[in-house]
């Protein structure tokens, strides 16, 4: 039993240490300026597992009103669509390329874009 416990633990331990998480952090300052994060995925890894930590629309950059909608968008490094993910004023979620949890990024470098006015935040974990 103790046997099993241990190889049991060091193969959690193991599991861990190749699975990493990482956060991609994007905001809009109070200027109105987009802060995109960016991921990069070597060759030979992947990114998945993405999980929404925060996600806050801030405020319309003319009229100060909040934003009811939130949401964000990943590009790859051409600049195309990758993953849009979208959130209206009844809580209703929107992804046309699939679901969050399920999104796998292979090798290369993606720019984060949270949508919304100054004050804008996403908060985005994964492992790779």
């Amino acid at each position: 039993m103790k046997k099993l416990l241990s190889t049991s633990l060091i193969l959690f331990f193991a599991l861990g240490v190749l699975a990493q998480n990482s956060t991609a952090y994007a905001t809009i300052d109070k200027n109105c300026n987009s802060q995109a994060a960016t991921i990069k995925i070597t060759n030979g890894q992947s990114a998945s597992g993405f999980v929404i930590e925060t996600l806050i629309a801030g405020n319309n950059c003319h009229s100060g009103a909040r934003f009811t909608q939130k949401g964000f968008v990943i590009k790859n490094s051409s600049g195309n669509l990758v993953f849009k993910y979208q959130v209206d004023s009844n809580g209703q979620i929107y992804t046309p390329n699939g679901q969050l949890s399920k999104l796998t990024l292979g090798a290369g470098i993606y720019y984060v874009y949270v949508d919304g006015g100054h004050g804008a935040i996403l908060q985005l974990k994964y492992n790779k």
